[in-house]
């Protein structure tokens, strides 16, 4: 295992870029130091996961270069710093950001260095972006009010191409290519940028992707409780007391509209009149992250992760179940192994006291990368590496070795 942390930390060090902006540097880690040059919001919080054991003032900047970006009205974007990357002419925005968003994980990071430095200051420093972006999910994405936040671009979840999308987009499994799927994605990025000028409710209006999504709402489910839990160890009684019942009302939201009892799953729902979209992958089981699923639904998601017929390959946890017909494991988001799904769900196992299974999900991820590198994703029955060549979420691994070595 020190074989493979080292080569994280390598690949960590590798990906690091200073841009200087109004006379201030910014650090952060890029994806890829190819394939992916700007800052993401997502992929910035699972390095932080990954930097906080060995680098942990890095980490504190990373997050720092990454709220930097934040616009006014609270949004965090999912890409900052794009003027000098070659994503610019996608984001016509009058920033140097993008105008969507990205998976809600920022309080888990922010905690998560709070966790290894006890700095009180920088918990204090990122407590009022955070609440702002927290309190735009909760005003500007939720336009029906019922606690689930939505989204109007698959690039906001972070999972462009999953089969969960197919029919909004009308794509056939047999037959997807994902050079085609990227043109439906890119006219509606052209539509935010000329018609709704990224304003929620414009973007909803114009888009014919409306999703409340089972990932994003897990997401925002965990992080506005752990931004309760940050309000709280700061000392703000009525902050921590107003973000605990926001998560609770998500929580119950989700048990109450997007779990089927005919499959024992989560899942999305589409449009105004929620149509449940029935793709199992790894995200229907994301109520384990969050901590939400009653002990009952928790035996029906790990009896669905744990089954070789669907989740449990060589090398788990393929994208979506191997048994849907869309399965492909080389495509992209379409079946193939991703280490920050991996972590997602070994957190989530930990969390129902399923240690064992939990060990070994981080074992065959550790050994997956140790075999084939640090890749954007990988084939889950032979750990094959495939996309970018120098993945940086991929380091993940640093915090499962971590977490076996205290377990040990």
């Amino acid at each position: 295992m020190n074989r493979v942390r080292q080569g994280a930390e390598r690949l960590l060090h590798r990906n690091r870029r200073t841009l200087r902006k109004n006379g201030k540097d910014y650090h952060f880690t890029c994806p890829d130091d190819i394939m992916y040059q700007g800052q993401w919001l997502w992929d910035s919080c699972f390095h932080v996961m990954a930097l906080r054991w060995f680098d942990p003032d890095f980490a504190k900047n990373e997050l720092r270069s990454l709220v930097s970006g934040q616009w006014p009205d609270g949004r965090i974007p999912n890409m900052v710093h794009l003027r000098p990357f070659y994503r610019r002419f996608e984001h016509f925005t009058g920033r140097d950001t993008s105008g969507i968003t990205q998976p809600p994980i920022l309080a888990d990071a922010v905690w998560g260095i709070y966790e290894i430095t006890g700095d009180r200051a920088f918990l204090e420093e990122m407590f009022q972006p955070l609440c702002r972006y927290h309190d735009w999910l909760s005003v500007d994405r939720d336009p029906d009010g019922d606690a689930l936040i939505s989204v109007y671009h698959p690039w906001e979840t972070g999972i462009d191409n999953s089969p969960r999308w197919d029919t909004i987009f009308g794509v056939d499994p047999a037959k997807f290519k994902r050079w085609k799927f990227n043109i439906p994605k890119t006219k509606l990025i052209m539509l935010f940028n000329f018609v709704s000028g990224y304003r929620s409710e414009r973007m909803r209006r114009v888009s014919l992707f409306d999703v409340e999504a089972i990932d994003m709402n897990c997401y925002y489910c965990r992080n506005t409780a752990t931004l309760a839990r940050i309000a709280g160890e700061l000392g703000d009684g009525g902050l921590r007391e107003k973000y605990e019942l926001r998560s609770e009302d998500t929580a119950q939201a989700i048990n109450t509209k997007m779990y089927d009892p005919a499959t024992g799953a989560y899942y999305c729902l589409e449009g105004r009149g929620e149509r449940m979209l029935k793709a199992l992958t790894p995200f229907s089981l994301l109520p384990l992250y969050a901590g939400i699923a009653a002990p009952d639904r928790a035996e029906r998601l790990i009896a669905h992760l744990s089954d070789p017929g669907t989740f449990w390959t060589e090398y788990p946890v393929p994208t979506v179940d191997i048994k849907h017909p869309a399965f492909d494991q080389v495509q992209y988001w379409r079946g193939t192994v991703w280490v920050n799904t991996n972590w997602l769900m070994v957190e989530g196992l930990r969390r129902y006291g399923r240690q064992d299974m939990a060990r070994e999900l981080a074992l065959r991820t550790i050994a997956m990368v140790d075999r084939s590198g640090f890749r954007e994703y990988y084939d889950p029955f032979t750990s094959q590496g495939h996309g970018a060549g120098h993945f940086g979420w991929s380091s993940l691994v640093i915090d499962l070795i971590e977490t076996l070595d205290r377990e040990s």
